[in-house]
């Protein structure tokens, strides 16, 4: 990687690197290691960004929720599994920045596995370098949408109660399935008194509606 592609994915991720090889490393495929020598690939940063990213959500599921074990338990797991993982990296556009084999075919970066495995290896990463908890929870906070949708926080909720007090129409349209069998998900749109619009993507409708109206609440100030 270049200096300039190294500043651009630092920008990205909102994270400045002391030790840059940590990043390099974090966004290097294991195809490109197999043709090249004298470098790692990000399977043992994704190892240990696997474990820090269930632990900060357990935290904040732990902290904020007042559902029962079982219940946290199924929901950190959907707030961690690939698709929201790999939609964090495609919003972001790291996939370009991913360093691959020749041979490797493109399908393949772009396969929702590996696209998690690079949130989580960066997770790592940006842990290491910082010798911090702090900042991989920033990370989490920053890029992982799904972390936002807990029963303490009902946007749909707090929107409908001001677009009542406000008298202003509130719409959501039908959410649309997207994605295969194996990995569906949902994308919502709603819509506050014709002016204001929100849009988001979940596992669920009602999660994607959740996301949807958060973003109206972000542009309005509740």
């Amino acid at each position: 990687m270049t200096d300039k592609q190294i500043e651009q994915v630092e920008q990205i991720i909102g994270y400045t690197f002391r030790d840059k090889r940590l990043l390099v490393r974090a966004l290097t495929h294991g195809s490109y290691v197999n043709e090249h020598k004298n470098c790692e690939s990000y399977e043992k940063l994704e190892f240990l960004g696997d474990s820090i990213l269930n632990f900060v959500v357990a935290e904040q599921l732990f902290r904020e929720s007042a559902k029962s074990e079982g219940e946290m338990t199924v929901l950190r797991s959907r707030m961690v599994s690939r698709l929201p993982l790999s939609e964090a990296v495609n919003r972001m556009g790291l996939f370009s920045f991913v360093r691959l084999g020749k041979g490797t075919e493109h399908t393949e970066i772009l396969s929702a596995k590996t696209q998690s495995d690079i949130f989580e290896s960066i997770l790592a990463a940006i842990y290491i370098d910082s010798d911090s908890l702090s900042k991989a929870r920033k990370f989490i906070e920053q890029h992982l949408n799904s972390l936002s949708v807990l029963a303490a926080v009902d946007y749909k909720s707090r929107l409908q109660e001001y677009a009542q007090a406000k008298k202003l129409s509130l719409v959501y349209p039908e959410p649309v399935q997207k994605g295969d069998l194996s990995h569906p998900y949902f994308e919502a749109e709603a819509e506050l008194g014709g002016e204001f619009r929100g849009a988001g993507t979940g596992n669920s409708k009602k999660e994607a509606q959740q996301l949807a109206a958060k973003e109206i609440c972000k542009k309005i100030g509740i």
